[in-house]
């Protein structure tokens, strides 16, 4: 990663008090002044940077930086600290950017203090051994020195290639100082080198991108073959912050490289080609779930599409399914102050994504040590038992199952059973080519005892297409969930809970041609208890 930096110095006429011991009171109104300044001019920061290096004859100076950074994270608990001591990003010892050929992102933040140079090799390498997760970021100037002056050039495109090479290309973040010139504004020469950077790094990026999807190794996890094998899916994500440089990335070319190299792979990115981002990290798809979108209408980073990514285009030309994508934890990365999400909440997002016709892909993040935390590990254990706890079983397994109609009369191969079998994509009950203009139903009958569940799912025999455009669902006559669009899996939990019943009914009350059904089940989820459930048999019999 490369950040752009300017006005990193304090300003100044926002509350500096030049004492020379700098007391709570003082750093407080400071602090407090400089928040102030922050959020109105800026808006959300990303990063704090302070530096506690003193001169040799500069005059003794008391810094409170356990005060500061709890007051920061108070003020924005999501803002980096950058110091000597972290502690979400560390100082590499220097400002050259340079990294140490070997770079740790762990280090015990204990041995570490603002100032110390004493510690400065320590910093630069990091501690495999480390308990503290604080990668290093460095930072160097565009030119000889942090301040414009007329007499200057900035660096050479092979100087910052190779800082370049010795920050990111060794586990770092390149933090660039880029100064304005007299008149506040960044000089031409140094914006013209900043674009031949930019496209260098761009050349670079589809240089690896062709080595990642590629290469070829003399061995590999598993067995014999050429670099990770064959690949999924590659995930793309244009996302630029407010302040981020004007950079164009070249989305088309490196598609086409990636499709050359791997024709089997997925392409995940705002814009699709194969997988389309969900428009949200929640790891919610919305109530209506189109697999199909427009895909002239689509282009990444595009903020004001969020809502048309969400829910498709019934009338889309492109079949490029949604994926949520969301981590186990709040956040991307992994935090020792931060636990994983609950069961339940992991179970929401799995009924809200793949139970709403997406992919659902969970970030792990992994600790500082490099392995998957043991609370994430048994979360996911838990997670994957609900899951097969859940679905494991269907109670509609052995129940008659009728249709309004079928396809072909009784012997045609579309009866309403096909919803029962084991092969949920290529088998399905299909209504009769005449019953367009009438009710179309399949219906579900319990044997003696009725049946008790509170999930349904059922899935369209998507090799097919996607046709339903809204469906009801009735217990003993009684309506007990609506919907729009099923697609490949659809999973309503019911929101009153446990339902006992004989006859489960699902109408399908608006679609795109016939409707064809491939699988209905009737779950029980013993994880779902939801506030004022109790069970309805009574009102349902």
């Amino acid at each position: 990663m490369v950040e752009l930096i300017s006005d990193f110095i304090f300003p100044r006429g926002i509350g500096m008090i030049p004492d020379t011991v700098m007391t709570w009171s003082t750093m407080n109104t400071t602090s407090l002044n400089f928040k102030n300044y922050l959020t109105s001019r800026y808006g959300s920061v990303k990063e704090v940077w302070i530096d506690g290096a003193k001169g040799a004859n500069e005059p003794y100076i008391t810094y409170y930086f356990s005060d500061w950074f709890s007051k920061m994270k108070e003020f924005q608990s999501s803002m980096n600290i950058m110091s000597d001591a972290g502690p979400d990003l560390r100082w590499p010892g220097n400002e050259k950017g340079v990294a140490g050929s070997t770079c740790w992102s762990p280090i015990n933040r204990t041995s570490l203090s603002i100032g110390n140079a004493s510690v400065i090799g320590y910093q630069n390498i990091g501690d495999p051994k480390g308990t503290d997760w604080i990668p290093p970021e460095c930072p160097v100037s565009i030119r000889p020195g942090w301040f414009w002056h007329k007499s200057e050039s900035p660096k050479t495109l092979s100087e910052l290639l190779g800082i370049y090479y010795t920050t990111v290309g060794r586990n770092c973040v390149m933090l660039l100082n880029v100064p304005p010139n007299s008149t506040g504004l960044f000089p031409e020469t140094d914006v013209q080198r900043l674009k031949e950077f930019g496209s260098a790094i761009d050349t670079i990026f589809s240089t690896n991108l062709a080595e990642t999807c590629s290469v070829k190794a003399s061995g590999q996890r598993g067995g014999k073959g050429d670099g990770y094998g064959s690949v999924r899916e590659i995930w793309f994500d244009g996302a630029k912050g407010s302040n981020a440089p004007n950079m164009s990335y070249y989305f088309s070319d490196w598609f086409s490289m990636v499709k050359e190299l791997q024709s089997s792979i997925n392409i995940f990115s705002d814009a699709g080609p194969d997988v389309r981002w969900v428009g949200n990290e929640k790891g919610f798809a919305g109530n209506t779930s189109w697999s199909t979108i427009n895909g002239t209408s689509l282009s990444i980073g595009n903020a004001s599409i969020e809502d048309y990514l969400n829910t498709g285009d019934p009338k889309g030309t492109d079949w490029v399914p949604a994926e949520c994508d969301v981590s186990i934890r709040d956040g991307w990365f992994w935090h020792k102050s931060e636990s994983p999400k609950r069961l339940s909440q992991l179970l929401e997002i799995y009924y809200n994504s793949v139970g709403r016709n997406c992919v659902m892909l969970l970030n792990v993040p992994p600790n500082s040590t490099g392995l998957i935390s043991e609370p994430d590990v048994q979360r996911l254990k838990e997670f994957r038992s609900a899951i097969t706890t859940t679905f494991s079983t269907n109670l509609a397994e052995n129940c008659y199952i009728k249709a309004s109609s079928q396809r072909g009369g009784k012997d045609g191969g579309f009866g309403p059973e096909n919803v029962l079998d084991n092969d949920h994509l290529w088998t399905y009950w299909a209504p009769s080519d005449d019953d367009n203009d009438h009710e179309q139903w399949i219906e579900i009958r319990g044997t003696n005892g009725g049946l008790r569940f509170n999930v349904i799912r059922i899935q369209e025999a998507i090799g097919l297409g996607q046709r339903i455009k809204e469906h009801k669902i009735y217990v003993d006559g009684k309506k007990v969930a609506d919907g729009t669009t099923v697609g490949y899996k659809r999973l309503h939990r019911l929101e009153k809970g446990l339902v006992h019943g004989q006859i489960v009914r699902i109408q399908i009350v608006k679609s795109k041609g016939l409707p064809l059904i491939s699988s209905i089940g009737l779950h029980f989820d013993p994880f779902w208890h939801p506030k004022g459930s109790r069970d309805q048999s009574s009102l349902l019999s």
